[in-house]
């Protein structure tokens, strides 16, 4: 009995672990994204010298 108890307990620890993994990595792409869009703005809103 306790033993399944430790594996349940070990089971939702990893789960936790696993999603805030995934959070960091979803973090970690939706940046560069936004760094983009903010450069393309600034890229319209200044005349091209050329």
């Amino acid at each position: 009995m306790r033993r399944l108890y430790r594996l349940i307990l070990h089971n939702s620890l990893n789960r936790n672990r696993f999603k805030d993994k995934i959070m960091q990595h979803f973090e970690v792409l939706q940046r560069p994204l936004r760094l983009s869009k903010d450069a393309r703005r600034c890229r319209q809103a200044k005349p091209s010298q050329g």
